[in-house]
Protein backbone atom coordinates (compact mmCIF):
# COMPACT_ATOMS: atom_id res chain seq x y z
CA UNK A 1 0.00 0.00 0.00
CA UNK A 2 2.71 2.48 0.94
CA UNK A 3 4.92 1.64 -2.03
CA UNK A 4 2.26 1.55 -4.73
CA UNK A 5 -0.58 3.87 -3.69
CA UNK A 6 -0.84 7.50 -2.74
CA UNK A 7 -3.56 6.72 -0.19
CA UNK A 8 -6.08 4.06 0.75
CA UNK A 9 -8.85 4.79 3.24
CA UNK A 10 -12.02 3.05 4.36
CA UNK A 11 -14.57 5.31 6.02
CA UNK A 12 -18.29 6.06 6.31
CA UNK A 13 -20.35 8.99 5.07
CA UNK A 14 -24.04 9.79 5.42
CA UNK A 15 -26.08 11.80 2.91
CA UNK A 16 -29.62 13.12 2.64
CA UNK A 17 -31.43 13.69 -0.64
CA UNK A 18 -31.46 17.45 -1.30
CA UNK A 19 -30.97 18.16 2.39
CA UNK A 20 -34.05 16.28 3.57
CA UNK A 21 -34.18 15.96 7.36
CA UNK A 22 -36.17 12.72 7.19
CA UNK A 23 -33.77 10.67 5.07
CA UNK A 24 -30.45 8.97 5.71
CA UNK A 25 -28.18 7.45 3.08
CA UNK A 26 -25.09 6.05 4.81
CA UNK A 27 -22.27 4.78 2.60
CA UNK A 28 -19.12 2.82 3.29
CA UNK A 29 -16.51 4.57 1.16
CA UNK A 30 -13.23 3.19 -0.14
CA UNK A 31 -10.99 6.07 -1.19
CA UNK A 32 -7.84 5.30 -3.18
CA UNK A 33 -5.37 7.39 -5.16
CA UNK A 34 -2.33 6.49 -7.26
CA UNK A 35 -0.04 7.66 -10.02
CA UNK A 36 -1.06 6.78 -13.58
CA UNK A 37 1.53 4.02 -13.80
CA UNK A 38 0.06 2.43 -10.67
CA UNK A 39 -3.62 2.60 -11.62
CA UNK A 40 -3.81 -1.20 -11.83
CA UNK A 41 -2.80 -1.35 -8.16
CA UNK A 42 -5.60 1.14 -7.36
CA UNK A 43 -8.03 -1.41 -8.78
CA UNK A 44 -6.59 -4.57 -7.23
CA UNK A 45 -5.14 -3.72 -3.80
CA UNK A 46 -8.43 -2.43 -2.30
CA UNK A 47 -10.16 -5.53 -3.64
CA UNK A 48 -7.53 -7.67 -1.94
CA UNK A 49 -8.21 -5.89 1.34
CA UNK A 50 -12.00 -6.26 1.29
CA UNK A 51 -11.86 -9.73 -0.23
CA UNK A 52 -9.30 -11.42 2.02
CA UNK A 53 -9.31 -9.65 5.39
CA UNK A 54 -9.95 -12.04 8.28
CA UNK A 55 -11.67 -10.82 11.42
CA UNK A 56 -10.17 -13.36 13.80
CA UNK A 57 -7.25 -11.51 15.40
CA UNK A 58 -9.09 -10.42 18.54
CA UNK A 59 -6.11 -8.75 20.18
CA UNK A 60 -5.49 -6.55 17.15
CA UNK A 61 -9.19 -5.68 16.85
CA UNK A 62 -9.21 -4.77 20.55
CA UNK A 63 -6.20 -2.47 20.09
CA UNK A 64 -7.81 -0.74 17.09
CA UNK A 65 -11.07 -0.16 18.97
CA UNK A 66 -9.23 1.16 22.02
CA UNK A 67 -7.31 3.59 19.81
CA UNK A 68 -10.57 4.72 18.21
CA UNK A 69 -12.14 5.31 21.60
CA UNK A 70 -9.16 7.37 22.77
CA UNK A 71 -9.19 9.42 19.57
CA UNK A 72 -12.88 10.22 20.05
CA UNK A 73 -12.32 11.21 23.67
CA UNK A 74 -9.54 13.59 22.64
CA UNK A 75 -11.72 14.93 19.82
CA UNK A 76 -14.46 15.86 22.31
CA UNK A 77 -11.93 17.67 24.51
CA UNK A 78 -10.12 19.54 21.74
CA UNK A 79 -12.88 20.07 19.17
CA UNK A 80 -16.00 20.09 21.27
CA UNK A 81 -17.54 22.85 19.14
CA UNK A 82 -17.53 20.59 16.06
CA UNK A 83 -18.84 17.68 18.12
CA UNK A 84 -21.61 19.90 19.50
CA UNK A 85 -22.68 20.99 15.99
CA UNK A 86 -22.78 17.40 14.78
CA UNK A 87 -24.76 16.29 17.81
CA UNK A 88 -27.18 19.24 17.49
CA UNK A 89 -27.99 18.09 13.98
CA UNK A 90 -29.09 14.68 15.31
CA UNK A 91 -31.93 16.48 17.11
CA UNK A 92 -33.57 17.14 13.74
CA UNK A 93 -31.91 15.01 11.03
CA UNK A 94 -31.92 11.25 10.41
CA UNK A 95 -28.78 11.54 8.28
CA UNK A 96 -26.97 13.22 11.16
CA UNK A 97 -28.20 10.45 13.47
CA UNK A 98 -26.58 7.89 11.18
CA UNK A 99 -23.35 9.90 11.07
CA UNK A 100 -23.34 10.12 14.88
CA UNK A 101 -23.60 6.35 15.18
CA UNK A 102 -20.75 5.96 12.70
CA UNK A 103 -18.34 8.50 14.17
CA UNK A 104 -19.73 10.70 16.93
CA UNK A 105 -21.03 10.45 20.47
CA UNK A 106 -23.14 7.46 19.48
CA UNK A 107 -20.06 5.54 18.36
CA UNK A 108 -18.12 6.50 21.49
CA UNK A 109 -20.87 5.23 23.80
CA UNK A 110 -21.13 2.02 21.76
CA UNK A 111 -17.37 1.44 21.95
CA UNK A 112 -17.27 2.14 25.67
CA UNK A 113 -20.00 -0.41 26.34
CA UNK A 114 -18.45 -2.93 23.97
CA UNK A 115 -14.98 -2.68 25.47
CA UNK A 116 -16.34 -2.88 29.02
CA UNK A 117 -17.69 -6.36 28.21
CA UNK A 118 -15.02 -7.36 25.69
CA UNK A 119 -14.41 -10.91 26.93
CA UNK A 120 -18.11 -11.73 26.74
CA UNK A 121 -18.70 -10.13 23.33
CA UNK A 122 -15.48 -10.56 21.35
CA UNK A 123 -16.41 -13.85 19.68
CA UNK A 124 -19.81 -12.55 18.60
CA UNK A 125 -18.22 -9.31 17.36
CA UNK A 126 -15.70 -11.09 15.12
CA UNK A 127 -18.47 -13.19 13.58
CA UNK A 128 -20.62 -10.12 13.05
CA UNK A 129 -17.79 -8.16 11.41
CA UNK A 130 -17.22 -10.97 8.91
CA UNK A 131 -20.94 -11.11 8.17
CA UNK A 132 -21.18 -7.35 7.66
CA UNK A 133 -18.19 -7.40 5.32
CA UNK A 134 -19.81 -10.13 3.21
CA UNK A 135 -23.03 -8.14 2.89
CA UNK A 136 -21.47 -4.71 2.32
CA UNK A 137 -18.79 -5.66 -0.20
CA UNK A 138 -21.09 -6.92 -2.92
CA UNK A 139 -21.87 -5.80 -6.46
CA UNK A 140 -25.55 -5.10 -5.74
CA UNK A 141 -25.26 -1.36 -5.22
CA UNK A 142 -21.60 -0.52 -5.69
CA UNK A 143 -20.84 2.90 -7.15
CA UNK A 144 -17.42 3.68 -8.63
CA UNK A 145 -16.33 7.30 -9.01
CA UNK A 146 -13.13 7.72 -11.04
CA UNK A 147 -11.18 10.95 -11.51
CA UNK A 148 -8.35 10.85 -14.03
CA UNK A 149 -7.51 10.49 -17.73
CA UNK A 150 -9.69 8.27 -19.93
CA UNK A 151 -6.75 5.97 -20.61
CA UNK A 152 -6.29 5.43 -16.87
CA UNK A 153 -9.99 4.62 -16.48
CA UNK A 154 -9.73 1.96 -19.18
CA UNK A 155 -6.63 0.53 -17.47
CA UNK A 156 -8.46 0.54 -14.12
CA UNK A 157 -11.31 -1.61 -15.43
CA UNK A 158 -8.97 -3.86 -17.41
CA UNK A 159 -7.09 -4.67 -14.22
CA UNK A 160 -10.02 -4.60 -11.81
CA UNK A 161 -12.68 -6.45 -13.77
CA UNK A 162 -15.55 -7.08 -11.35
CA UNK A 163 -13.38 -5.81 -8.45
CA UNK A 164 -13.82 -9.19 -6.83
CA UNK A 165 -17.45 -8.40 -6.04
CA UNK A 166 -20.42 -10.69 -6.56
CA UNK A 167 -24.15 -10.23 -5.88
CA UNK A 168 -25.22 -10.65 -2.28
CA UNK A 169 -28.88 -11.23 -3.09
CA UNK A 170 -31.23 -11.04 -0.10
CA UNK A 171 -28.25 -10.56 2.23
CA UNK A 172 -27.88 -7.00 0.89
CA UNK A 173 -31.44 -5.95 1.75
CA UNK A 174 -31.79 -2.57 3.43
CA UNK A 175 -32.31 -3.03 7.15
CA UNK A 176 -31.35 0.37 8.52
CA UNK A 177 -33.51 1.47 11.42
CA UNK A 178 -32.97 4.89 12.98
CA UNK A 179 -34.88 6.51 15.82
CA UNK A 180 -36.91 9.58 14.98
CA UNK A 181 -34.92 12.76 15.71
CA UNK A 182 -35.80 14.38 19.02
CA UNK A 183 -35.01 17.95 19.95
CA UNK A 184 -33.64 18.06 23.51
CA UNK A 185 -31.11 19.80 25.72
CA UNK A 186 -28.00 17.69 26.19
CA UNK A 187 -24.81 18.10 28.19
CA UNK A 188 -21.72 15.93 27.86
CA UNK A 189 -19.17 16.01 30.66
CA UNK A 190 -15.55 16.03 29.47
CA UNK A 191 -12.18 16.27 31.22
CA UNK A 192 -11.64 19.96 30.54
CA UNK A 193 -11.77 23.32 32.30
CA UNK A 194 -13.59 25.06 29.42
CA UNK A 195 -16.86 24.44 27.60
CA UNK A 196 -18.12 24.24 24.05
CA UNK A 197 -21.64 25.65 23.90
CA UNK A 198 -23.94 24.81 20.99
CA UNK A 199 -27.49 25.98 20.36
CA UNK A 200 -29.71 25.20 17.39
CA UNK A 201 -33.26 24.95 16.17
CA UNK A 202 -35.43 23.41 13.50
CA UNK A 203 -35.80 25.24 10.18
CA UNK A 204 -37.90 28.39 10.48
CA UNK A 205 -41.14 28.65 8.51
CA UNK A 206 -40.03 32.17 7.60
CA UNK A 207 -36.79 30.97 6.03
CA UNK A 208 -37.13 31.35 2.26
CA UNK A 209 -33.51 32.36 1.78
CA UNK A 210 -30.79 30.42 0.01
CA UNK A 211 -27.59 28.93 1.41
CA UNK A 212 -25.64 31.66 -0.37
CA UNK A 213 -27.55 34.40 1.45
CA UNK A 214 -26.93 32.61 4.72
CA UNK A 215 -23.21 32.34 3.99
CA UNK A 216 -23.01 36.14 4.05
CA UNK A 217 -25.23 36.41 7.13
CA UNK A 218 -23.11 33.80 8.91
CA UNK A 219 -19.93 35.78 8.35
CA UNK A 220 -21.55 38.99 9.55
CA UNK A 221 -22.91 37.35 12.68
CA UNK A 222 -19.72 35.39 13.39
CA UNK A 223 -17.13 38.11 12.80
CA UNK A 224 -19.07 41.13 14.03
CA UNK A 225 -21.79 40.52 16.61
CA UNK A 226 -20.75 37.16 18.07
CA UNK A 227 -17.04 37.98 17.97
CA UNK A 228 -17.56 41.09 20.08
CA UNK A 229 -20.17 39.62 22.41
CA UNK A 230 -18.97 36.07 23.02
CA UNK A 231 -15.25 36.26 22.36
CA UNK A 232 -14.28 39.80 23.42
CA UNK A 233 -16.79 40.29 26.24
CA UNK A 234 -17.44 36.65 27.15
CA UNK A 235 -13.84 35.42 26.98
CA UNK A 236 -14.39 32.44 24.68
CA UNK A 237 -11.50 31.55 22.37
CA UNK A 238 -13.81 31.36 19.36
CA UNK A 239 -17.44 31.58 18.30
CA UNK A 240 -19.56 31.24 15.19
CA UNK A 241 -22.89 30.74 13.50
CA UNK A 242 -23.94 28.60 10.57
CA UNK A 243 -27.14 27.67 8.82
CA UNK A 244 -26.86 24.20 7.32
CA UNK A 245 -28.03 23.38 3.80
CA UNK A 246 -30.91 21.54 5.50
CA UNK A 247 -32.03 24.83 7.04
CA UNK A 248 -30.82 24.30 10.61
CA UNK A 249 -29.54 27.46 12.38
CA UNK A 250 -26.68 26.66 14.76
CA UNK A 251 -24.46 28.66 17.13
CA UNK A 252 -21.24 27.45 18.74
CA UNK A 253 -18.49 28.66 21.05
CA UNK A 254 -14.95 27.34 21.41
CA UNK A 255 -13.17 26.99 24.76
CA UNK A 256 -15.80 29.04 26.54
CA UNK A 257 -15.35 29.93 30.24
CA UNK A 258 -19.12 29.94 30.82
CA UNK A 259 -22.32 28.47 29.40
CA UNK A 260 -25.39 30.61 30.09
CA UNK A 261 -24.00 34.03 29.01
CA UNK A 262 -23.17 32.73 25.53
CA UNK A 263 -26.66 31.28 25.10
CA UNK A 264 -28.22 34.63 26.01
CA UNK A 265 -26.05 36.32 23.38
CA UNK A 266 -26.97 33.78 20.73
CA UNK A 267 -30.63 34.53 21.36
CA UNK A 268 -30.12 38.26 20.81
CA UNK A 269 -28.72 37.69 17.32
CA UNK A 270 -32.03 38.41 15.60
CA UNK A 271 -32.25 41.88 17.14
CA UNK A 272 -28.68 42.69 16.10
CA UNK A 273 -29.13 41.45 12.54
CA UNK A 274 -32.40 43.34 12.15
CA UNK A 275 -30.75 46.62 13.10
CA UNK A 276 -27.33 46.01 11.52
CA UNK A 277 -26.18 49.12 9.69
CA UNK A 278 -23.10 48.11 7.75
CA UNK A 279 -21.12 50.37 5.47
CA UNK A 280 -20.89 49.45 1.81
CA UNK A 281 -17.24 48.48 2.26
CA UNK A 282 -18.05 46.23 5.22
CA UNK A 283 -20.84 44.39 3.42
CA UNK A 284 -18.77 43.99 0.26
CA UNK A 285 -15.95 42.56 2.36
CA UNK A 286 -18.20 39.78 3.63
CA UNK A 287 -19.52 39.07 0.13
CA UNK A 288 -16.01 38.94 -1.36
CA UNK A 289 -14.76 36.63 1.39
CA UNK A 290 -17.72 34.28 0.80
CA UNK A 291 -17.04 34.18 -2.95
CA UNK A 292 -13.33 33.60 -2.30
CA UNK A 293 -14.14 30.63 -0.07
CA UNK A 294 -16.65 29.32 -2.60
CA UNK A 295 -14.16 29.56 -5.49
CA UNK A 296 -11.16 28.38 -3.50
CA UNK A 297 -9.08 25.99 -5.68
CA UNK A 298 -9.04 22.41 -4.44
CA UNK A 299 -7.00 19.34 -5.27
CA UNK A 300 -8.46 16.79 -7.71
CA UNK A 301 -9.20 14.36 -4.88
CA UNK A 302 -11.13 17.02 -2.96
CA UNK A 303 -12.98 18.10 -6.07
CA UNK A 304 -13.98 14.50 -6.77
CA UNK A 305 -15.27 14.06 -3.22
CA UNK A 306 -17.27 17.27 -3.51
CA UNK A 307 -18.80 16.14 -6.79
CA UNK A 308 -19.61 12.74 -5.33
CA UNK A 309 -21.38 14.43 -2.41
CA UNK A 310 -23.42 16.66 -4.71
CA UNK A 311 -24.45 13.66 -6.80
CA UNK A 312 -25.34 11.45 -3.82
CA UNK A 313 -27.32 14.33 -2.28
CA UNK A 314 -29.33 14.89 -5.46
CA UNK A 315 -28.10 18.41 -6.09
CA UNK A 316 -28.90 19.57 -9.64
CA UNK A 317 -26.28 20.63 -12.13
CA UNK A 318 -25.39 24.28 -11.57
CA UNK A 319 -26.30 24.19 -7.87
CA UNK A 320 -22.98 25.68 -6.78
CA UNK A 321 -23.30 28.42 -9.40
CA UNK A 322 -26.73 29.19 -7.98
CA UNK A 323 -25.22 29.53 -4.49
CA UNK A 324 -22.59 31.88 -5.85
CA UNK A 325 -25.29 34.01 -7.39
CA UNK A 326 -27.12 34.16 -4.07
CA UNK A 327 -23.97 35.41 -2.35
CA UNK A 328 -23.46 38.16 -4.93
CA UNK A 329 -27.10 39.16 -4.73
CA UNK A 330 -27.19 39.57 -0.93
CA UNK A 331 -27.97 43.15 0.16
CA UNK A 332 -28.32 44.97 3.44
CA UNK A 333 -32.09 44.64 3.17
CA UNK A 334 -31.76 40.90 2.57
CA UNK A 335 -29.76 40.45 5.75
CA UNK A 336 -32.13 42.51 7.86
CA UNK A 337 -35.14 40.56 6.64
CA UNK A 338 -33.38 37.29 7.53
CA UNK A 339 -33.52 38.24 11.21
CA UNK A 340 -37.10 36.96 11.32
CA UNK A 341 -35.77 33.43 10.88
CA UNK A 342 -33.90 33.74 14.20
CA UNK A 343 -36.77 35.24 16.20
CA UNK A 344 -38.04 33.29 19.20
CA UNK A 345 -34.95 31.12 19.36
CA UNK A 346 -35.23 30.76 23.14
CA UNK A 347 -38.67 29.12 22.74
CA UNK A 348 -37.78 26.55 20.07
CA UNK A 349 -34.12 25.87 20.72
CA UNK A 350 -32.18 22.80 21.65
CA UNK A 351 -28.82 22.86 23.41
CA UNK A 352 -25.69 20.75 23.25
CA UNK A 353 -22.87 21.51 25.67
CA UNK A 354 -19.54 19.75 26.04
CA UNK A 355 -17.85 20.91 29.23
CA UNK A 356 -16.66 20.24 32.77
CA UNK A 357 -19.14 19.14 35.39
CA UNK A 358 -18.71 22.35 37.39
CA UNK A 359 -19.75 24.59 34.49
CA UNK A 360 -22.65 22.37 33.45
CA UNK A 361 -24.05 22.22 36.98
CA UNK A 362 -23.35 25.91 37.59
CA UNK A 363 -25.15 27.01 34.43
CA UNK A 364 -28.55 26.90 36.11
CA UNK A 365 -29.94 25.06 33.05
CA UNK A 366 -32.09 21.94 33.21
CA UNK A 367 -30.86 19.41 30.68
CA UNK A 368 -32.94 16.53 29.40
CA UNK A 369 -29.89 14.33 29.73
CA UNK A 370 -26.38 14.70 31.09
CA UNK A 371 -23.92 12.07 29.87
CA UNK A 372 -20.51 11.60 31.41
CA UNK A 373 -17.92 11.07 28.68
CA UNK A 374 -15.02 11.16 31.11
CA UNK A 375 -13.26 7.84 31.26
CA UNK A 376 -10.31 7.26 33.56
CA UNK A 377 -9.12 4.36 31.42
CA UNK A 378 -9.14 6.54 28.30
CA UNK A 379 -7.31 9.37 30.03
CA UNK A 380 -4.67 6.99 31.40
CA UNK A 381 -4.17 5.35 28.01
CA UNK A 382 -3.86 8.76 26.33
CA UNK A 383 -1.31 9.91 28.91
CA UNK A 384 0.73 6.75 28.49
CA UNK A 385 0.52 7.06 24.70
Amino acid sequence: MEGRLGSLDFFCDSYAWQGSLDEARPYLVVGVSSLSERVADAATIPAEVWGSTLFDDQERILAILQQRRIALSQYFQNNGHAAAMARLSTHYSRSATAADALGGVGLYLFLRELLASWDERKDELCARLADVARRVFSSDEVLVSFTGPRADLDAFWAAGGSLGLSPAGDAAAHRLELPAPKAQDEAFLIASNVSYVGEGAAPSAADAFGPGNWAVASRALSFDYLWNEVRVKGGAYGVGFRRTTSGLPQFWSYRDPAVTPSIARYESSADWLRSWDASRTELEGYVVSCVAAHDNPVKPRQLARRQDGLDLSGRPEGWRAELRGQVLGTTQETLRSMATCLDGLEERRSLCVFGPQEQVEGSGLTFDQVIDLRDAAVENEAAEG
